[in-house]
């Protein structure tokens, strides 16, 4: 998911809306820095160390996945298979879920 504020100013939609579309664009095209989705990686796993300091948090998260049958302590694999995430794989993912025509874009105005 990508979004923008523009604040309160009137007209700036189509400004904003320009820069979510090269956004996409530059995804698409492969255009990710290395240092970039390190960043993305070390935030995706500091937060998901975060969301189970408790233990309502983790007997949570045992409980989905023993629903969606995978093993109660999958969690301990998280960090590699973020790890193991390339600039490749984000440009096919892109390539294939951004495409306009599948996109919803909404503008809430004052």
């Amino acid at each position: 998911m990508f979004y923008f504020f523009a604040g309160t100013q009137p007209g700036r939609e189509a400004e904003v809306l320009a820069e979510i579309d090269a956004e996409i664009a530059r995804v698409h095209a492969g255009g990710v820095e290395p240092a970039e989705l390190l960043r993305c990686q070390t935030r995706l796993k500091a937060a998901r160390r975060q969301g189970l300091q408790t233990n309502a948090a983790r007997a949570m998260q045992a409980g989905l996945h023993a629903l969606q049958g995978l093993p109660i302590n999958d969690w301990k694999n998280y960090d590699a298979r973020i790890d193991a995430v390339s600039i490749a794989d984000l440009t096919r993912f892109a390539q294939r879920y951004f495409q306009r025509g599948l996109r919803t874009q909404l503008v809430v105005k004052p």
